[in-house]
């Protein structure tokens, strides 16, 4: 009974086969169907987070795979694409699956009016939630939302390259990740 469950279900949701790929590569301790114990089954993640019943295909499956490989390996990753593509959409619910169901760590919003101060204080707030007990063994992603849009492409640079925001240096357990719209 149990396998025809999931040829059901791999027929009605496309992102079943992915996420089953995914919960292979990435060995990922939740059950594909069934909330167990404290963990939220991968399928219920992606039906009721804040994304709204997202879909992952063939081309997001691959992104994911190897924004997880870049992110583990504390490489900074930008993503490019143009405005309403689903790059923000991608990252909340890539972190949603590895951190069962949970909301991206923490978003910077940036703007034309964003000034380097206000990035420092930013990331001097994110600094302080990656020392506290919440962060201790996990990592916190900041997720820097339209980057190319300020005027602080130096002070984001220094942050994304040297892993420092003004001289200081950010935590160890910081994952750095960026959007951005392609340049015309």
């Amino acid at each position: 009974m149990q396998a025809v469950h999931k040829v059901i279900n791999s027929s009605i949701n496309p992102s079943y086969k992915y996420l089953k790929r995914l919960k292979d590569i990435l060995h990922l301790p939740n059950d594909l169907e069934k909330d167990i114990d404290d963990k939220k089954s991968l399928l219920s993640i992606l039906e009721k987070g804040s994304t709204d019943n997202y879909v992952i295909t063939e081309d997001n499956y691959k992104k994911m795979v190897l924004l997880v490989y870049r992110i583990k390996a504390n490489v900074p990753v930008i993503i490019m694409g143009e405005t309403g593509c689903g790059k923000t959409s991608l990252i909340k619910i890539l972190y949603q699956i590895l951190n069962n169901g949970e909301e991206l760590g923490e978003i910077i919003n940036i703007n034309p009016a964003i000034t380097d101060k206000q990035i420092t204080e930013k990331m001097r707030e994110k600094n302080e939630i990656a020392k506290s007990d919440k962060y201790k063994n996990k990592e916190l992603w900041v997720f820097f939302d339209e980057i190319n849009t300020c005027l602080s492409l130096s002070l984001l640079t220094e942050i994304f390259i040297n892993r420092t925001f003004n001289g200081e240096k950010l935590e160890d357990n910081i994952r750095l990740i960026g959007a951005c719209n392609p340049y015309r």
